[in-house]
């Protein structure tokens, strides 16, 4: 139910986004760092999640726990990207 009403809050800010999601064994943080790099360098403006670091663009920071943020948290992440005409992440 929290994830509900933080998505009315702050308008469903994840319908307006692309999302590239990285799995596997190995090279997870490797794949989901070059994603983002080549996605900047031909124009898209791109939002990085990943274990340790999070931001828009090149201003990447490290961020602890960002995988186990809760529902709130992320609405209001996605909710940050949407107003920063991000379009993937």
């Amino acid at each position: 139910i929290k994830a509900s009403i933080a998505s009315i809050r702050y308008g469903y800010p994840a319908r307006e986004l692309h999302v590239i999601g990285v799995t596997g064994t190995t090279g997870k943080t490797t794949t989901a760092l070059m994603i983002p790099k080549l996605l900047n360098e031909a124009g898209y403006k791109v939002a990085t999640i990943s274990n340790g670091l999070c931001g828009i663009g090149d201003d990447l920071k490290t961020s602890e726990a960002i995988d186990t943020a809760d529902n709130l948290q992320n609405q209001l992440l996605d909710f940050k990207i949407q107003r920063r005409s991000t379009k993937s992440m």
